[in-house]
C-alpha cells in the first residue's frame, strides 16, 4: 500500500481528534528531540548522545510528525509552503536588521 493510501486508511478508521492527539504527541517528541541535538551540539548540558545521533532522533520524530499531518483532512499543503517560505523570510529579515543594528552600535556578535 502505498503512502497516500495508507494515510486515507488511517484517517477513515481514526477520527480526527485520534489524529490530532497523536500529531500532538509527536510534535511533543520532536521539540524534545532538538533540544537534546541542541543540548549535544553546545556540550554544556551534556547527553550520552552525539550530535549524529541526535539529528537522527530528530529526523525520525520529525517523519512521525508528517506522517501524522497526512492523515490531518483539510490540511493545504500548498498553502503551508508559501507560509513557510514568507516566514522563513521574516525570519531572515528580522535576524538581518538585529545584526545591522547591532554592528551600528558596535556590538560584535560573538562578545
Amino acid at each position: 500500500m502505498d503512502s497516500y493510501k495508507c494515510a486515507e486508511y488511517i484517517a477513515y478508521i481514526l477520527d480526527q481528534p485520534e489524529i490530532l492527539c497523536q500529531l500532538a504527541e509527536e510534535l511533543t517528541e520532536a521539540a524534545q528531540a532538538a533540544l537534546k541535538l541542541a543540548r549535544a551540539m553546545k556540550g554544556t548540558n551534556p547527553t550520552p548522545l552525539t550530535v549524529q545521533q541526535a539529528k537522527t532522533m530528530l529526523n525520525e520524530e520529525l517523519a512521525d510528525v508528517n506522517a501524522c499531518c497526512a492523515c490531518v483532512t483539510g490540511l493545504d499543503f500548498e498553502r503551508m509552503d508559501m507560509l513557510s517560505w514568507k516566514k522563513l523570510n521574516r525570519w531572515a529579515t528580522r535576524i538581518a536588521k538585529n545584526i545591522a543594528q547591532n554592528v551600528a552600535k558596535g556590538i560584535d556578535k560573538d562578545s
